[in-house]
């Protein structure tokens, strides 16, 4: 068993970026901030899916090159080996597990 608190964990850069719960063989878990104009390279993702759960603002992704717009409420799973892509419009904060 494993229990944790998002407070006991700190953002990659501050104020911003990922800050993971949990990291395992199997899963990760963790919020992520990221803020606007920032863009996310095309990347895949090979022994695991990847989701998001969007808790406020917008995000543009795309995912083997079709367009997803993310909003607050919207949980997208992108298959293993698929590309993704994001740019974001206004501060986002998601939650992502790999």
């Amino acid at each position: 068993m494993y229990l944790t608190k998002e407070d006991d964990h700190e953002y990659r850069f501050g104020d911003h970026g990922p800050k993971y719960l949990t990291k395992g063989e199997n899963v990760d878990l963790g919020l992520v901030v990221i803020t606007p104009g920032e863009a996310h390279p095309c990347h895949k993702h090979v022994n695991q899916e990847e989701s998001f759960l969007a808790l406020e603002g917008r995000c543009d992704v795309w995912v083997d090159g079709e367009l997803v717009v993310l909003k607050k409420g919207d949980y997208l799973i992108c298959e293993k080996v698929k590309l993704t892509f994001s740019i974001i419009q206004v501060r986002m904060i998601l939650k992502q597990s790999l």
